[in-house]
C-alpha cells in the first residue's frame, strides 16, 4: 500500500494487521507479480528518500499534492534478480524492525526517566 498525499512516502506490505484495509483516492494497492518482484524488495525501494522525492517531484506546483498512480506504476526500479530481490528486501525489513525496537526502547527510557524524577521529587517533598 502506497500513500498518495503526504511530506514524505508512506507504504506498508500488507500483512495481518491491515486485513481489511482497501485502497481509497489516497493510498494505492500495489499488488507485484511474485514470480518478477519481491514484494520487499519494493517496499524499500518505494522507502528510499530518493524514490519519495522523485514521486513528489512530479506533483510540484498543485494546490492539493497528489502522487499519481501512473507515477508509481513508471518507478525505475533496478534490474536485480528475484533471489538478490528477496536477500535486499530482509535486509529492509530487518532494519525497519530495528528501528521500530529503538523506538520502543526509547519510549520505555523515557517512561522510565519521567518514573525516577516522579519519585526523586516525591521523596524530596516528604522531608
Amino acid at each position: 500500500m502506497v500513500a498518495a498525499r503526504g511530506e514524505r512516502t508512506l507504504a506498508a506490505e500488507a500483512d495481518d494487521d491491515l486485513f481489511g484495509a482497501y485502497a481509497t483516492l489516497d493510498l494505492y494497492l500495489v499488488r507485484p507479480d511474485a514470480a518478477r518482484l519481491d514484494s520487499s524488495f519494493l517496499l524499500a525501494f518505494l522507502l528510499l528518500p530518493q524514490t519519495g522525492t522523485r514521486l513528489r517531484a512530479s506533483t510540484a506546483g498543485a494546490s492539493l499534492p497528489r502522487i499519481a498512480r501512473d507515477d508509481i506504476a513508471q518507478l525505475d526500479l533496478p534490474d536485480v534478480p528475484l533471489q538478490r530481490q528477496r536477500a535486499i528486501g530482509q535486509l529492509a525489513r530487518a532494519h525497519r524492525t530495528h528501528r521500530e525496537l529503538l523506538i520502543q526502547l526509547a519510549d520505555r527510557h523515557a517512561t522510565a526517566a519521567d518514573l525516577q524524577i516522579l519519585e526523586a521529587l516525591r521523596a524530596s517533598t516528604e522531608r
